[in-house]
């Protein structure tokens, strides 16, 4: 925001140039760089919040060059008594032949600091001894650690190349693949490859990255705010098959509960909601999407049946206003985060501990959850979102 202030603002001061004669346009350019003036403070406190945290990149030190040239410009136009145009772009050809070349430009600064950086997290976790990396498997990382590691080894590797600190490995980066098994679910990654494979810790992607982040803000605040978390089965084990033996219908499932919002409802027909699965369902089975209900509906064999969730959690299948079967979720959330309490830990659950299931005279069902989102305040389950698959088995009283 700032930089589109200043680029707006000395645009239009360079076109009233001509003008500067005139008291009104002399009166604006004066407040303008004035303005601009005081704004540079708040763009380099931003720009050393973010160097401090995370080093430098060559976006970070073009930012950093730009705000060094708006606040010299910004000097000059208040103090000169001459205001020469011609240093608007004097400055800017200065600034942009020192930001991309020799030893102080953009790329080598962000390299250099950013070597430097992930030198001092594998020397801190004993990674990095001697010049030489070694293999930590077993010993624990801390998440911020492996956060760290993880998107410096992403950066370089997009950027500069691993070729820059193929020094500490005896393996040849630029040749690092996954084995034929998939062993370290890398898919050929070579920044995972580097950690899982040859150091020994986990690698975390972006987006656990931003969700430890998240945590880590979470943390800081008050009983008072909202705290989230996700829960999400293994990669591999999404691609495995599913054994739905002892189960007559299967389908995809997905459910949004929100508890401040009243319970909606949706009455299609079977013909609208069917969903057929060869060699599994003897007759239609779907689960709609509802958004902000917690509440839905599904046929099964032409028969209606309402899933929904209460006060407590209970997941509550019904038909005809009886309670067939319940599953409890609050147990089972409880029961994950006290397990995976470790935030980085959440993306890689194996498929048997995403499971519910349950069995009565009615029925037979089984849930597999293979995404979870949850929101609480005040440690009371605010929201949720679930998304997975579904097996219901009806018993033979109830189908006759």
């Amino acid at each position: 925001m700032i930089v589109f202030f200043a680029a707006l603002g000395i645009s239009t001061c360079t076109l009233l140039f001509p003008l500067s004669k005139n008291k009104w346009v002399r009166v604006f350019r004066s407040i303008f760089y004035f303005i601009l003036l005081l704004l540079s403070g708040m763009l380099f406190w931003a720009i050393k919040m973010r160097i401090s945290e995370y080093g430098f990149t060559e976006n970070r030190y073009l930012l950093l060059a730009l705000g060094f040239w708006i606040l010299g410009l910004s000097i000059y136009f208040l103090v000169s008594k001459r205001k020469n145009i011609k240093i608007i772009f004097i400055s800017v050809f200065f600034v942009v032949i020192l930001s991309s070349f020799g030893p102080w430009g953009a790329i080598n600064v962000s390299k250099v600091n950013q070597v430097a950086r992930l030198k001092e997290a594998l020397i801190k976790n004993d990674i990095l001894i001697n010049g030489q990396v070694k293999n930590i498997h077993g010993k624990e990382v801390p998440p911020k650690d492996r956060v760290r590691i993880s998107g410096i080894l992403d950066y370089l590797d997009d950027v500069h190349g691993l070729r820059v600190i193929q020094t500490w490995f005896r393996e040849d980066l630029e040749k690092l693949k996954d084995s034929k098994d998939k062993e370290f679910d890398c898919w050929n990654d070579k920044p995972c490859l580097v950690m899982r494979k040859i150091m020994g810790i986990e690698y975390e992607n972006s987006w656990k990255r931003r969700e430890v982040l998240r945590e880590e803000k979470n943390t800081k605040k008050n009983v008072d705010e909202i705290k989230s978390a996700n829960f999400s089965i293994k990669r591999n084990d999404r691609n495995k098959a599913y054994n739905t033996s002892g189960f007559d219908y299967f389908s995809n499932f997905y459910l949004h509960y929100k508890k401040e919002n009243p319970p909606e409802s949706t009455d299609l027909s079977p013909e609208e909601l069917s969903e057929e699965v060869d060699g599994l369902a003897k007759a239609p089975l779907a689960v709609p999407i509802l958004e902000n209900t917690k509440e839905g509906f599904i046929y099964l064999e032409e028969q209606k049946y309402t899933f929904k969730v209460d006060e407590n959690l209970n997941f509550n299948l019904e038909a005809e206003g009886e309670n067939k079967i319940s599953l409890n979720l609050k147990n089972f959330f409880d029961s994950l985060e006290s397990e995976y309490s470790e935030t980085l830990d959440r993306d890689k659950i194996p498929r048997e501990k995403m499971l519910l299931a349950n069995e009565n005279e009615n029925m037979k069902l089984k849930i597999l959850l293979e995404d979870i989102f949850l929101v609480k305040k005040k440690e009371i389950f605010d929201s949720m979102d679930l998304n997975g698959k579904i097996m219901i088995k009806l018993k033979a009283s109830n189908e006759e």
